[in-house]
């Protein structure tokens, strides 16, 4: 990713186009983490006193804060990718491009949420925290599936449709 913006930046290319095409590559690592978050949370759950249990609840942090960090770079590289192909996403693809955009912010600053009170509260006692936790990461990952789909429908409008709210 870095000689592409070398690249672009030597030969005189737009490095913020450069930089948007970056979105393609790496967006997929913070929603396959969040996912992967959200199942070793289920199974640290599952196995809440077995020998098991340590292990899925450091997965599960660790998947949680790489999907939050992860997130930051993808977001700014999409919000790059809309600046420069805003001028594709005209008519119907307008205000699904606004709805990705929009739900990306929001799923990263979920993630986020989430790492944070995951970090400040994982050891301690507390009734409220295992609700809020699970509340969160159930919405970050509901979130970036359809944050997901209506990139697929930017991408590739002739397969895929956008949801009946998004008119």
């Amino acid at each position: 990713m870095y000689l592409q913006l070398a690249h672009a930046a030597e030969s005189g290319a737009d490095v913020v186009s450069a930089l948007g095409k970056m979105h393609l590559q790496i967006v997929h690592f913070p929603i396959a983490l969040a996912v992967l978050a959200l199942v070793a949370d289920l199974l640290w759950m599952l196995a809440r006193r077995g020998r098991f249990a340590p292990a899925f609840k450091a997965s599960g942090t660790f998947l949680l804060v790489a999907a939050a960090i992860m997130a930051i770079p993808t977001v700014i590289a999409g919000d790059n990718l809309m600046d420069s192909m805003a001028k594709y996403f005209t008519g119907d693809l307008q205000p699904v491009g606004n709805w990705h955009v929009n739900l990306g912010i929001t799923t990263m600053s979920i993630l986020i949420l989430a790492a944070v009170l995951r970090l400040a509260f994982i050891n301690r006692q507390t009734k409220w925290w295992p609700v809020a936790h699970g509340v969160l990461i159930l919405g970050a990952a509901g979130l970036a599936a359809l944050t997901a789909h209506l990139g697929g429908t930017l991408a590739w409008p002739t397969l895929f449709s956008a949801p009946f709210f998004i008119k």
